[in-house]
């Protein structure tokens, strides 16, 4: 017995469901990726107060800075505020080119955070670095927040830190605004005298529409609306 043919019209329903779901699936389904290292328990916080840090590991693609997070589960610690930056180094400087919303920490263990975009921008790019202050701009000599482990060989790579003695850093306010130069820095590790550390601290680029995409469901549409009509006729 021969199979029944597919109607017309219902050739055009399914294909403008495949089409929808084009344009919601496809655009996401290859984007969003997180940097940072484990989001666990670890022995130590900072002590040094007011230090700027990056994550010299920058991010592997494009989109929108949207979530981070950290670990800290010290309940002396309550109360404390970190501020979540965007960087780019430029000719071996480290510039801020986005702030986000400062946190308070309730050291409940792990705790996210939407970027929350203050000034500037949170649009990233491939190998813009990820940093946070120890405080916030009106409480500049706070000590750290984020948990850390010093380690033979870092999880993500070095971290960079701007701290006591460079100019317009630790224990000053005003630091935290796009343009903001915080100059080289220092690697840590070897160039402080000290083990390589892991913090536990994520950052989440979300997904952006993919153009491909967006051209691909314009044309399935218009071939879709063309079998609409040869159908009504």
């Amino acid at each position: 017995m021969k199979p029944k043919a597919i109607s017309k019209p219902l050739q055009f329903t399914v294909g403008l469901l495949f089409a929808a779901m084009s344009i919601i699936i496809t655009p996401y389904a290859a984007y969003g990726s997180t940097i940072g290292a484990p989001l666990v328990n670890r022995a130590l916080t900072d002590t040094a107060g007011g230090t700027i840090y990056a994550l010299n590991t920058g991010f592997n693609q494009s989109g929108i800075l949207s979530n981070w997070a950290f670990y800290n589960d010290n309940p002396t610690q309550i109360g404390y505020e970190i501020t979540p930056l965007l960087l780019d180094v430029v000719g071996g400087d480290y510039v801020i080119i986005g702030v986000g919303t400062s946190r308070t920490n309730s050291a409940t263990g792990v705790q996210t955070f939407n970027f929350g975009l203050t000034a500037g921008t949170d649009t990233v790019s491939p190998n813009l670095l990820f940093g946070w202050k120890d405080g916030t701009d009106t409480d500049p000599a706070q000590t750290g927040v984020i948990e850390l482990d010093f380690v033979n060989s870092a999880t993500v790579g070095t971290q960079q830190f701007f701290g006591s003695g460079l100019p317009g850093v630790s224990g000053h306010s005003g630091d935290l605004f796009p343009g903001s130069n915080l100059g080289a820095g220092r690697t840590m590790g070897v160039d402080v005298g000290q083990l390589d550390r892991d913090y536990s601290i994520q950052a989440t680029v979300s997904a952006v529409p993919v153009p491909a995409a967006m051209y691909l469901f314009g044309s399935s549409l218009i071939g879709l609306l063309g079998m609409r009509k040869k159908v009504a006729s």
